[in-house]
């Protein structure tokens, strides 16, 4: 979630910690309120693999 909203530049300065600060705290509310989500419903092994099942995304 980090990367895809601010890439993958360096960000060296005391002015530039300050802003990504400032946007962690804006972006940690939409992702954890806005996003949608998936639940593991249950695990099942085939042939010594995991398999996952989640149910369908929803929104908080």
């Amino acid at each position: 979630v980090v990367r895809k909203t601010v890439g993958y530049c360096r960000y060296e300065t005391e002015d530039e910690l300050l802003l990504l600060n400032q946007l962690y705290s804006l972006l940690r509310l939409y992702t954890n309120f806005f996003q949608p989500d998936t639940k593991l419903v249950f695990k099942e092994q085939v042939n010594r693999k995991v398999k996952k099942h989640d149910d369908e995304a929803k929104t908080p």
